[in-house]
């Protein structure tokens, strides 16, 4: 497991590999919509994956919006 800098207090994000897969989760702890930039994205190699469950959409800017106390999960 390895934490990802989301550069957004209200944002955890960390990435879970193992043999076959690699997962990249991030998850908003706060009570309103939080971005995570699309720089964070693509330097953790997720800007290309497909979001395999969550609530969370890509902007205009190609930022990732988290919904509300939810979650993503790339893969």
């Amino acid at each position: 497991m390895k934490v990802i800098q989301t550069e957004n207090e209200c944002v955890l994000g960390y990435n879970r590999s193992s043999d076959q897969e690699r997962l990249g989760i991030f998850a908003n702890f706060s009570e309103q919509e939080q971005p995570v930039s699309a720089r964070v994205l693509q330097q953790n190699n997720l800007s290309h994956k497909q979001c395999l469950f969550g609530e969370g959409k890509i902007n205009s800017q190609g930022d990732l919006v988290i919904e509300p106390l939810g979650f993503v999960i790339f893969g």
